[in-house]
Parts: structure tokens; sequence; C-alpha cells
């Protein structure tokens, strides 16, 4: 089942060229997708759209079933299409963590008991169940980016959209929080869309779509994508460190093939080891 369909869409902002040029793209239900892209290349705007906090200039685009460019559509589509935005400080609301958490649900009508069910599952989730208490000024970067997924998981939506939701995070908080998203791709079925520049991060995802000159050039798992070495230039992405260190090696003489993932260059380096 496809829980987003979009087809020769087109967007501008008002005193600017246009962003999007034409854009087609499927997601199916359950997919964990990345898009890439340059800055200013749309992928922000995209997000926007599918969330329908804006309108497309032409073009469809189809979430869940419904027509996105319908007015009648909006709260539907946004109660089931979540976005983590890049500073997880501009989407709180509340000093105290659990405050912060059931806003949303609060505001849509939810009822207490549900609220109460929906509040501990999203805590226990994401990892914040043992700082409910705490002033959300106080945690990580890593923390409150997790604390802002929880609030967008009390509401269930049915697609989780992260806008840069890791770049403003070291290394371990951006580990902590793919780490969370792929435990509810996999367990509760989320359709998830990152949108990163962060290309270890990619190589979680099923599919990669590349976005170029407001058009998607391609979609294509992430090992063909990273392969792409052209691809990758005109997107101003560059391979993953493990794709780097493969190339390094072999151009040192050790044998490892272009195919391999991640967990296999490690072996590989396991098994060079043990032989030395």
């Amino acid at each position: 089942m496809n829980v987003i369909e979009i087809k020769d869409l087109h967007f501008s902002y008002k005193d600017s060229g246009p962003v999007l040029s034409g854009l087609n793209l499927t997601v199916k239900e359950g997919e964990f997708l990345a898009v890439i892209g340059k800055n200013a290349s749309g992928k922000s705007t995209l997000a926007r759209l599918i969330n329908g906090l804006l309108e497309p200039t032409q073009g469809e685009i189809t979430v869940l079933g419904l027509d996105a460019k319908k007015q009648e559509n909006f709260y539907e589509i946004r109660k089931n299409v979540g976005i983590v935005f890049q500073n997880p400080d501009n989407q709180m609301v509340a000093s105290i963590v659990e405050d912060d958490v059931v806003f949303g649900p609060e505001n849509i009508g939810i009822s207490r008991e549900e609220i109460k069910s929906r509040l501990d599952f999203a805590l226990k989730e994401t990892g914040t169940y043992e700082f409910k208490d705490s002033m959300a000024s106080r945690l990580s970067g890593g923390q409150k980016q997790r604390v802002a997924i929880a609030g967008i998981l009390a509401i269930k939506p049915k697609i989780l959209i992260l806008d840069e939701s890791t770049s403003m995070l070291d290394p371990r908080g951006r580990a902590e929080v793919i780490d969370v998203v792929k435990k509810l791709n996999r367990e509760e079925k989320m359709t998830v869309i990152t949108i990163t520049h962060y290309m270890d991060e990619v190589t979680e995802c099923d599919k990669v779509a590349v976005l170029n000159n407001g058009v998607i050039e391609r979609v294509a798992p992430p090992m063909e994508i990273f392969r792409d070495k052209d691809l990758l230039s005109r997107a101003g992405m560059e391979q993953p460190v493990f794709m780097k260190i493969c190339d390094k090696l072999q151009s040192l003489g050790v044998d490892i093939p272009d195919s391999a993932t991640k967990e296999q260059l490690l072996q590989n380096i396991i098994e060079l080891k043990n032989k030395q």
C-alpha cells in the first residue's frame, strides 16, 4: 500500500523562483526512506507539503488516500503525519517533559485515559520515561530530540518525518535518535522519512530519494546510491565513511569487494587482523 503518492508536483515561494519542478515520488507503508540533496534543494519544502503545512503550486499529492491540496483534509493529514524539526527547542511548549509530550494529544481532543496510555507508550518507546518529570531545558541535545519524537508519537501518527533532526547533535546524540526511529519503524511498522546530510544514517534506510534541481533524480537502495559517485556529487553529497575506508583499503591492495556493506567491511578487517 502506498501512503504517499506525488505526481508532477510544483512549488514556488512568493518572490522567488521554483523550488520543486515536476517532482514524482511514491512511499510505501512501513518504508524507511531517506531524502538527500543540496542545501536549499527543496527537501524541507517537500516535508511541509506532505504534512499539509504548505500547498503545492501545481500537481497532485495524496497522503494516506487524502488529497493534500484540500483544506478539509489538512487536520486529518497533520494528525497522521508528524514532523520532528532540526532544533528541538523550537518544538517544546512546556517546561516539564511530561507536559510537553501530552500537549499534542490534549489539543486533538484525546480522552484523559487514552492520553495516559499514549504518554506511557511514547516515553517508553523513546527511552525518555526516566526523566519525564525533568525540566526540558536541562536535557542534552539528544535527549531533547527524543522528547520531541515522543511528543509526535503521543499523537500516534502513521508517518514520521525527520527534517534534519540530527544535524545539531553530536555523534552520540545522533545515534540515540536513529536507534529510536529504527525501533519504531521495525516494531510499530511506522513509515519514516528522514531528511539528512549524514550518509552513515542513510545506510539504515530501505531506500534513498535523491532530490536535485527540483525533481527526484533517482530512488534506489542505499548501496546503489553510494556507488554512483557522479549522482552523489550532483546532489552535493559524499560517500559514507565506511565506503571511503573500503576505497582506501582497496588502493592498498586489500581484497574487499565493491559491494561490501559496513558489516562486511568490519568482518574483513577482523579477518585481516587475525591473519597478522
